[in-house]
């Protein structure tokens, strides 16, 4: 039973000081999910409540099933931009049929993420880089801040497709700006981040919520033209039944592979960054897809908004010193507790406050540092982040994400297919082979050229591997050279094309009077030499790169060949057997 239900097993060690730590974090994770929630719901251009349904179910379905006890499941403000791009484009923007449509949305990537957990689909989310994921999101997050400055300004803005578009009406009507509204935006921000500085427990965001919406009763400041939520339904949600029709799942799966490829990268990686804080679990990928996937498959039947791994709540709850997944359930218990007794409260809550809520937590998915790193370090890898976050901003949020994919996969398959291919030679006085473009003093003979292929030998990078090998011939005097060496270690698997073009190689050496050796090569990938017949000849299979020198030197028809030193600072020698070699 605890192989599917982790909590079970949690409950069976679970002691007082267990529960006094999750007590602590689950009221700390509490007071900042209600805020979020609200917020986070809006930003995906629903009503608040449905934030807070996200906070009540979902966290504690994920409880019983996923295995990180750290990672706090609830609503997310990139999840919450990408439904708002998604189905925006399908209905108007808080109507019951945009509702819906969001509902069934979270039902639909809850059903694949299950199907993927069955399926042990976990591997996929490693086809997506984390540039490409750090652009994305930091492009996200101007997106994010350019939809509340409505809210911000306490201006009406159109809904426009692109960012762009929406930040040239606003600086175009800034004469039009509500002034108290913009003032309510600048102090709730300012008393947000200083709350923050005081204590990072502390919960800055419903400290400021509950003081806004107490001076806005206080003074009517919605008679002033300050925007507020209004009337919040009270009490728990009711059982829905999402909307299933075969229309209805065609329009959504743009949105629903998008949602489920950033959800599932963002919240695995979030829990393996956490997981490394901790010795005493493992994130198991499997696992987490289960819970994620039945959180927003029992959460949709309860009006929930689409959920996923928060990176701010996860890192209070690991910080704060939580010990298992009670701390979400705890939390969650908190949320339904105000549902059913506090929303009353939140009738003058002003909009811009929670405008500042979002713009607080979305300001540092901004990749900056990264972005400089990978300048520094990857320049490739840069202009992959760089490329994702211009589409993202210039295009539109579905396309960054769709360039991303792309992107990632186009970079993959280019690595895989262009591998790294270096000529080796013995370091001196040694028994090591080491790259000669790395280390000037190695020494390479005219008469064995020794090669390094940096890749598995497969359909995709064959033919790369036999041009590589004609390029290295190339490079050697053909009258001397006679032997090439092959250093398979890093070779860790074959397909039959790469047996085919192995051979191929061979027969091509041997018709310039060249032999071939294999040596490093390992066990999984020499079972299938051997059923290829390409082991046969012990004489052209060794142990190590030194073993397949040592015989050729060794070997009484190798023919004698002349000393002569390489050109630049690379020694070539041709020696006979010596102790030292």
């Amino acid at each position: 039973m605890s192989s599917v239900f982790p909590l079970a097993e949690t409950l069976k060690h679970y002691d007082k000081k267990d529960f006094q730590a999750d007590l602590y974090t689950g009221l700390t994770v509490g007071v900042l999910l209600i805020p979020q929630g609200m917020a986070y719901a809006m930003l995906a251009g629903m009503p608040p409540i449905y934030g807070l349904y996200a906070g009540l179910i979902p966290p504690v379905i994920y409880a019983l099933f996923g295995s990180s006890p750290h990672l706090s499941v609830g609503p997310v403000a990139i999840s919450s931009i990408l439904l708002l791009a998604g189905v925006s484009r399908l209905a108007e923007v808080g109507s019951e049929h945009y509702i819906s449509l969001v509902i069934t949305a979270g039902l639909l990537i809850g059903v694949l993420e299950l199907g993927m957990s069955v399926f042990k689909m976990g591997f996929f989310v490693n086809f997506i880089s984390y540039p490409v994921i750090a652009g994305f999101t930091s492009a996200a997050s101007i997106i994010i801040i350019i939809t509340q400055l409505d809210d911000i300004l306490g201006i009406q803005i159109p809904r426009f497709t692109h960012a762009y578009d929406t930040l040239l009406y606003a600086i175009q009507n800034l004469p039009y700006t509500h002034l108290l509204t913009l003032l309510i935006f600048g102090v709730s921000t300012g008393a947000i981040l200083l709350i923050k500085r005081l204590g990072r427990f502390l919960p800055s965001a419903l400290i400021v919520m509950a003081v806004a919406t107490l001076l806005c009763y206080v003074f009517q400041l919605d008679q002033y033209g300050v925007a507020i939520i209004g009337s919040v339904p009270a009490g728990l949600p009711k059982w829905v039944w999402p909307d299933l029709s075969m229309s209805t799942i065609i329009s959504l799966m743009p949105t629903v592979f998008t949602l489920l490829t950033i959800g599932i990268v963002a919240s695995m990686s979030m829990a393996k960054a956490i997981e490394t804080k901790h010795e005493y679990y493992d994130v198991q990928p499997d696992k987490e897809l289960l819970g994620l996937g039945m959180a927003k498959i029992v959460g949709s039947f309860f009006q929930a908004l689409p959920t996923d791994g928060s990176f701010s709540r996860s890192s209070i709850v690991s910080d704060s010193g939580g010990r298992t997944v009670m701390s979400s359930v705890i939390a969650a218990a908190l949320v339904a507790i105000s549902l059913m007794f506090f929303t009353v409260l939140l009738h003058y809550l002003p909009l811009a406050v929670l405008s500042a809520v979002i713009v607080v937590a979305v300001v540092g998915l901004f990749e900056y540092r990264q972005a400089i790193s990978l300048w520094r370090t990857h320049r490739s890898d840069f202009l992959m982040m760089l490329t994702t976050f211009v589409v993202t901003l210039s295009v539109g949020i579905m396309e960054g994400v769709a360039c991303g994919v792309m992107l990632s996969i186009s970079v993959m398959l280019y690595r895989s297919t262009h591998p790294s291919v270096v000529e080796l030679g013995r370091i001196k006085d040694s028994t090591r082979y080491r790259n000669l473009d790395r280390h000037e003093g190695a020494i390479k003979r005219s008469d064995i050229a020794i090669v390094r292929f940096d890749e598995q030998l497969y359909f995709a990078n064959a033919s790369f591997f036999k041009d590589s090998i004609k390029q290295c011939v190339k490079r050697h005097d053909r009258k001397k050279l006679k032997h090439v060496i092959l250093d398979s270690s890093n070779i860790h698997s074959i397909d039959s094309t790469g047996i085919r073009v192995l051979k191929e190689v061979e027969q091509d050496l041997a018709q310039q009077n060249i032999t071939l050796h294999l040596s490093n090569v390992i066990g999984p990938v020499r079972d299938i030499l051997y059923k290829s017949n390409l082991l046969n000849e012990p004489d052209k299979h060794h142990m190590s790169v030194h073993e397949a020198v040592q015989f050729i030197l060794e070997n009484p028809t190798v023919p004698e060949v002349d000393y002569s030193r390489g050109a630049m600072q690379t020694n070539v020698v041709d020696d006979k057997p010596s102790k030292k070699s």
